[in-house]
């Protein structure tokens, strides 16, 4: 594969994932009102429309996130605006975007296309998929695809929605709506466990494989030797659950044991290193909380930043509690895992935000001196 064709796919890869991302993120954007939320916990019969031999997929059970303790507040808040507020929203939309229940996206390899990116949206109430087209896509227009219905329209670029039922909405490009209808879904392959993982009622279920991307020969020789044997995974699963806590879990496959034991050196020397640039950053705000040439008692302008490192050094103590954790990195043959529990006072984007950093920093500090050292050579 030469390097254009090679540029070209990752490119196409790129925005087939940042497509499914928004895909994702825009079907999140309306919170599920309480008769969404009613809905029974697990199932999601929306996912045989994924194909089990797919690059990767993530799966987001809106309506079960927006119940969990996580959202209290803002349920408050929604649900403060009244019952006929929320049907008058619903009343002026198609779907209504109170019945948003899941949403997934998911990206096929073409040998002639490359990724084809897709998501697809799932409702608790059923639609008329004409009005959503209608809606969605100016002038639509219906097409037959593999005997299917497609819609597409002119002011509507190189989207095309598809409409497996009454509740479900699928959209890709215009080429990939018409790939995915003319092949049958794959029932077996690499994704197959994940997707029965996602069908068992987690929130959040991502997964990856790795070892079918186009990725070109050498495209990890600027990483840090210590870090590269993690990379060498060639299946990658994340599970976020909700409850009293939030809990994230990182599953990778390797080629054997062999390179799991490898990758799993890597990460706890990654933690170790997490610690250490932690502990930097912790004496740091003791250092500025603590500041020797401050006149006392302080100026009333200084107690904001003074309180909000006393929560940074509480916060950075919550993380390295969870780093120090023997259980946080386990292996199983050549499986390796990553759990962490997060305390839900620290939050969904506060407490995995600062675990990643902790595993960001050091990484990122091996990669600037691998930088600085290139450079004076």
């Amino acid at each position: 594969m030469t390097p254009t064709a090679v540029q070209r796919l990752a490119r196409r890869a790129a925005g087939g994932a940042a497509t499914a991302a928004a895909v994702v993120a825009a079907a999140c954007a309306f919170a599920p009102a309480p008769e969404a939320a009613a809905q029974p916990a697990g199932g999601s019969p929306e996912l045989v429309h994924v194909p089990a031999d797919a690059a990767g997929f993530v799966h987001v059970r809106a309506a079960d996130i927006w119940k969990s303790d996580l959202f209290t507040e803002f349920r408050k808040t929604w649900e403060r605006a009244g019952a006929k507020a929320i049907a008058d929203l619903d009343k002026q939309f198609v779907p209504a975007p109170s019945t948003l229940a899941r949403a997934t996206g998911f990206v096929i390899l073409s040998e002639e296309k490359g990724p084809l990116p897709f998501g697809l949206i799932t409702f608790s109430a059923p639609f008329n998929p004409p009005d959503v087209a209608k809606s969605y896509l100016p002038n639509a227009r219906a097409l037959k695809r593999g005997g299917k219905l497609v819609y597409t329209s002119p002011q509507g670029g190189d989207v095309a929605l598809h409409f497996p039922d009454n509740q479900n909405i699928l959209i890709g490009t215009k080429e990939g709506v018409t790939e995915d209808l003319s092949r049958p879904v794959a029932k077996d392959g690499p994704m197959a466990g994940a997707l029965k993982l996602a069908a068992g009622g987690k929130a959040i279920v991502a997964a990856a494989n790795i070892a079918a991307l186009p990725i070109p020969p050498g495209a990890f020789d600027g990483v840090p030797p210590s870090v590269q044997p993690i990379l060498k995974a060639e299946q990658v699963v994340v599970v976020v659950d909700f409850g009293k806590e939030t809990t994230l879990a990182v599953k990778a496959g390797y080629k054997d044991a062999a390179a799991a034991t490898d990758a799993e050196g890597a990460v706890k020397e990654l933690v170790k290193l997490g610690r250490g640039e932690l502990a930097k950053a912790k004496a740091e705000l003791e250092k500025k909380l603590n500041d020797p040439d401050a006149d006392l008692p302080r100026k009333a302008e200084d107690l904001p930043e003074a309180v909000a490192s006393v929560f940074g050094i509480g916060a950075i103590g919550r993380v390295d509690d969870l780093l120090a954790d023997p259980k946080l990195v386990t292996r199983n043959g050549k499986e390796l895992a990553f759990t962490a529990t997060v305390p839900k006072e620290l939050g969904l984007v506060g407490g995995l935000g600062a675990v990643g950093a902790g595993f960001a920093l050091p990484a990122v500090q091996k990669v600037r001196e691998a930088a600085a050292r290139a450079k004076c050579q």
